[in-house]
């Protein structure tokens, strides 16, 4: 059975295969979408389950089978939204990317003793290295909640005492450009986002190769944070380069 979760909550991952030859972007759009929703956890891991009982039908019932696959699939998605990336949660009823920030995109002091505990768990079958592997998940995450909102605090306070000199070292701007191409001769489009659901528009504007300036004074900081991620993977995807 922690076998199956441990795989299970792997699967949503496998929207990467959403690609395309002509629009090298097509899968940043389609990443951490549908397939790590809260409302298709009911579906994936029932997918899930199918393709996977054929190899333990002889000591599992399908319906044990799909409980082990509803609960490992439905962490993906809540774990992923506590990461800077964004995650789409409540699709299809809403587009917005949910992000709490509280981990890394690529955290092995988080990964890699979830791993070991869970794997160890399944080798020599003592479930108590299981509550290990979630107690450590708990731990991590929580102490993540705390220290963004120490950092948070803290930024908030410098930006307080002196905003002019913060506002200068602290630049919001970004500058994004289209490989080969020239500033003299390529089209400049300048862009003040209010909220990070314009920042398609940024990424159509670069697909049509143009420079594009981005002014993220207008938006609130967790919410340019999550702009500059999304651009940077855009240009990134495009062979682009931002400034």
């Amino acid at each position: 059975i922690s076998l199956i979760g441990l795989i299970a909550g792997l699967a949503p991952d496998a929207d990467v295969v959403i690609k395309s030859s002509t629009d090298p972007i097509l899968f940043l759009e389609y990443h951490r979408q549908f397939s790590h929703s809260l409302f298709f956890i009911p579906f994936g891991s029932l997918i899930f389950a199918i393709l996977i009982f054929p190899l333990f039908k002889s000591s599992l019932s399908l319906k044990t089978v799909y409980f082990a696959s509803f609960l490992g699939y439905a962490t993906h998605g809540l774990l992923d939204a506590c990461t800077s990336y964004g995650t789409l949660l409540f699709w299809p009823f809403s587009n917005e990317r949910v992000t709490w920030n509280n981990i890394s995109v690529v955290d092995p002091i988080f990964t890699i003793p979830v791993l070991v505990l869970a794997v160890t768990a399944i080798i020599t079958r003592k479930p108590l290295l299981s509550f290990f592997a979630i107690g450590w998940v708990t731990f991590y995450l929580l102490l993540g909640f705390v220290q963004y909102e120490r950092a948070f605090l803290v930024a908030n306070a410098l930006a307080n005492s002196n905003p002019f000199e913060f506002m200068n070292n602290n630049k919001s701007s970004k500058v994004v450009g289209m490989p080969g191409i020239s500033n003299s001769s390529s089209e400049v489009s300048l862009m003040e986002p209010r909220s990070f659901d314009e920042m398609p528009q940024a990424i159509q504007a670069l697909r049509e190769r143009k420079t594009v300036i981005l002014n993220l004074t207008m938006m609130d900081p967790d919410q340019a944070q999550r702009a500059v991620d999304f651009i940077a993977g855009g240009t990134y995807a495009i062979d682009g380069h931002q400034e």
